[in-house]
């Protein structure tokens, strides 16, 4: 199955030789646990987590040594310790969603969600 993807991504595929088939292989199993592992995220967190993210949590997603199981782990944690942050990826879902799926986002009213990160920024710097 693995094969018939790559082959009509490569229309060279019949001739490359076992090694670079090999290598192509490897790849596409990479690329797409790494997309697996973004999926649990966005699951978990909402789709404003693929903008927001630090950079920390996407060298986490990029080590292939962490287990989807840990990575939900991860993201359960941020949930609980984490409250100002899931506000702001709360806040942030529905002009992700419409980026992500090509809505129309100027439909969205900005002003509730820019009011809103105002009191999170206040509540942010009276517990800093």
């Amino acid at each position: 199955m693995i094969d018939n993807i790559l082959r009509r991504m490569h229309p060279d595929w019949n001739l490359y030789d076992a090694l670079r088939r090999s290598k192509l292989r490897a790849k596409f199993h990479n690329e797409k646990r790494y997309g697996k592992r973004w999926a649990v995220l966005v699951a978990i967190l909402g789709p404003s987590i693929l903008f927001l993210c630090t950079s920390q949590l996407s060298r986490t997603v990029k080590d292939t040594t962490i287990t989807l199981t840990t990575l939900e782990q991860i993201a359960a944690n941020r949930i609980s310790t984490l409250p100002c942050a899931m506000i702001l990826l709360q806040l942030m879902n529905p002009i992700t969603h419409s980026l992500l799926y090509n809505c129309d986002y100027r439909s969205i009213d900005i002003n509730p969600i820019l009011g809103q990160l105002h009191i999170l920024q206040q509540t942010m710097s009276i517990t800093s």
